[in-house]
């Protein structure tokens, strides 16, 4: 467990403030900013290891119970889940049928699962991504009003590098990486992927370059999110990319590089 308290924290203003929560099979941390400035006062994160959706949604209403700054009251709240299924539906090809297909086709969803969709504006498309049933009643109850959001929004979001005109960027999470491509500031490419090696990672990673042609002796390379194979990606990889970075930076060095490497919620 990692805790962060800002001086200028004070719990009594929770209601100025933001909530920002990221929950995964992996565990759970939260970020409280000031609603004005979006300075960071607080952060806490909960490592555990969860072996399936039923207990994730059990473990995490205790954890919501047990921490008593979630119960506060706050200006905006914000659940960012960390899951694989997904699909992202182009705005001109949108309609309930196609959603319905990609779900029955692509997630196989079961009768316990539910699904829930975020409006990507960067791309003009819907994600439709599937959550663990029970899980909006459980955020609600603990909650109320809250915006649920699936990492990859927040992914995508990421700005590119300046100088570089193609751009991969990777999420791991122990052993599943999500991973985004971007060329000429577009997403070209977004899947999920499952790794028991470093040298799986690289493989999709070079694999992927190719199908797209990107040119990554003269592009960038973003790496975030926490695994045992993360650090052994980052050095391979460094030998084919121009240059290889950290996706999630922050000048505020009291959090430390791996907590901000590991937690979405923070930006």
């Amino acid at each position: 467990m990692f805790e962060f308290v800002d001086d200028s924290f004070i719990r009594e203003n929770s209601f100025e403030n933001i909530l920002s929560i990221q929950v995964s099979l992996n565990g759970f941390s939260f970020c409280i900013r000031k609603g004005d400035d979006n300075k960071l006062l607080y952060f806490k994160q909960h490592q555990v290891k969860i072996s399936s959706d039923h207990l994730f949604v059990r473990r995490l209403e205790d954890w919501c119970k047990e921490e008593e700054l979630l119960q506060l009251p706050y200006r905006e709240k914000h659940v960012f889940y960390v899951a694989y299924r997904f699909s992202l539906i182009p705005e001109e090809l949108e309609s309930e049928v196609l959603k319905s297909d990609v779900r029955l086709l692509l997630m196989t969803a079961t009768e316990e699962e539910e699904y829930a969709e975020n409006w990507m504006e960067e791309i003009k498309a819907k994600l439709v991504f599937m959550i663990p049933g029970q899980l909006n009643h459980v955020l609600h109850e603990c909650f109320g009003d809250y915006r649920l959001k699936h990492v990859v929004q927040k992914l995508a979001s990421i700005p590119a590098p300046e100088f570089s005109e193609s751009n991969i960027l990777l999420f791991f999470d122990e052993k599943e990486l999500i991973v985004l491509a971007k060329q000429k500031g577009q997403l070209s490419f977004c899947n999920t992927f499952k790794i028991n090696h470093v040298n799986d990672a690289i493989y999709y990673i070079l694999t992927i370059a190719k199908q797209l042609k990107i040119d990554i002796k003269n592009g960038t390379l973003q790496i975030t999110g926490k695994s045992d194979f993360l650090e052994g990606t980052a050095v391979n990889l460094s030998q084919h990319f121009k240059s290889v970075e950290q996706a999630l930076q922050t000048s505020d060095e009291k959090i430390g590089e791996f907590n901000i490497s590991e937690s979405i919620c923070l930006f």
